[in-house]
């Protein structure tokens, strides 16, 4: 069972029917970022939360695709931050999180899709990346004073279009940890060793 899910969303379709035509945040989301509206430094959460977080964006642009649909776009430093706030932070929870990304530059550092952990020492938290010179898709954990539990899949990423990443995490299971392309699950990890995953630094994407 998920008990908490944190989704940022494909760009929107901008018309009046916008959230007529846009899917609706799933059960208990806590941030839903879908893009609208495509304007200036702050994206917004569309997830329901009674205060919401919402992302300050630092040097990404928003870029419109030729369909209409806008996106932020991150050149290797730019970011969203999303304040740390409880309803973000994961203790000790099922949960998972998911972005629409497009890898279209060389891959010659770590490519974050977004990271919720520690900076240093044990990097306690949560988090999804493409890797270094790879291209691959991973997606882990991290608990306080415990070792990391990281899986990847073995794809080159780099200049395949957009897709669907997410991360699903069932504490409990010993195939529990899980990453998917697009809906397909292309590698699995066991989090049972892993306890909390609480800390307090911000939420970045990109």
């Amino acid at each position: 069972m998920i008990t908490k899910t944190l989704e940022l969303s494909p760009p929107p379709i901008l018309t009046p029917q916008y959230f007529k035509q846009f899917p609706a945040p799933p059960a208990n989301c806590v941030l839903y970022l879908p893009g609208y509206p495509p304007m200036g430094t702050t994206i917004t959460d569309h997830s329901g939360q009674a205060t919401p977080n919402n992302g300050t964006i630092t040097g990404a642009t928003w870029t419109r695709l030729p369909n209409g649909l806008w996106y932020p776009s991150f050149d290797g430093d730019d970011k969203i931050n999303v304040s740390h706030a409880t309803s973000i932070d994961i203790d000790t929870e099922d949960f998972s999180v998911g972005a629409w990304a497009n890898l279209t530059t060389n891959v010659t550092n770590y490519r974050t899709i977004l990271w919720k952990a520690e900076s240093a020492a044990n990097y306690a938290g949560y988090y999804m990346f493409f890797s270094i010179t790879t291209g691959y898709f991973n997606g882990g954990i991290d608990g306080v004073a415990q070792a990391s539990v990281d899986i990847n899949d073995t794809t080159n990423h780099l200049n395949t279009g957009w897709h669907l990443y997410f991360m699903t995490v069932d504490r409990d299971s010993a195939t529990g940890l899980k990453i998917w392309v697009d809906g397909v699950n292309v590698a699995t990890g066991n989090p049972t060793t892993i306890t909390s995953l609480t800390n307090t630094n911000p939420l970045y994407i990109g």
